[in-house]
């Protein structure tokens, strides 16, 4: 009875172990398993098991310089205040009440726009009359050309005329020379030896 009683004692207390402080079990398992890294006490099938491949390196291209960086800022916002039509409205509405509340920055701004409106006509006016200057430049130049070219194929007209009446009166010449000269040897001949007789 009394041994019945220690055995007793003796299985409560070793439950009672086992539920408080649980003894880590490995599990064996055949070759196909293998264990998780994260938990050793716990086996994985292999086909679950976590696959650790090395994360490829990305590549990066050149570095761009400061000056590309800008360009590229600036792309960048022109395309968004391009094409973001609600963005722009909400740029001019604020304006519109900006100027609203201070009336005073109206009056300047218009002032200013003034001071620069009317530098800019000077500079738009002294523009003009180098542009007005250049171009009738140009045109006399032209004007000028033309008439250099008119003048230079009239001269040649007139040379090219002028050997086509030395050659006709060279040519008329001689002619009338050669009928003044078989005109003297007509006059010159007899008349009835015109025809020259047969020997006997």
């Amino acid at each position: 009875m009394r041994n019945d009683m220690f055995l007793g004692l003796f299985l409560s207390l070793v439950c009672l172990s086992t539920l408080t402080f649980p003894i880590p079990v490995r599990i064996i398992v055949d070759a196909d398993y293998e264990s998780d890294q994260d938990n050793p006490w716990l086996s994985v099938p292999r086909k679950f098991a976590r696959e650790t491949k090395p994360t490829p390196k990305r590549t990066r291209g050149p570095k761009k310089t400061y000056e590309e960086k800008l360009q590229n800022d600036r792309e960048r916002k022109r395309r968004f205040y391009q094409n973001n039509t609600e963005h722009q409205k909400k740029m001019h509405q604020a304006s519109y009440l900006r100027r609203k509340a201070d009336p005073l920055r109206v009056k300047h701004d218009l002032a200013t726009r003034k001071i620069y409106r009317e530098a800019n006509r000077e500079k738009i006016s002294s523009y003009q009359r180098e542009y007005y200057l250049r171009r009738k430049a140009e045109a006399e130049a032209k004007k000028r050309q033309a008439a250099d070219s008119v003048e230079m194929s009239i001269q040649l007209e007139s040379q090219k005329k002028r050997k086509l009446d030395t050659i006709v009166a060279e040519g008329s010449e001689s002619h009338r020379s050669a009928n003044t000269h078989a005109k003297k040897q007509r006059a010159s001949s007899p008349k009835g030896n015109t025809e020259a007789k047969p020997s006997p």
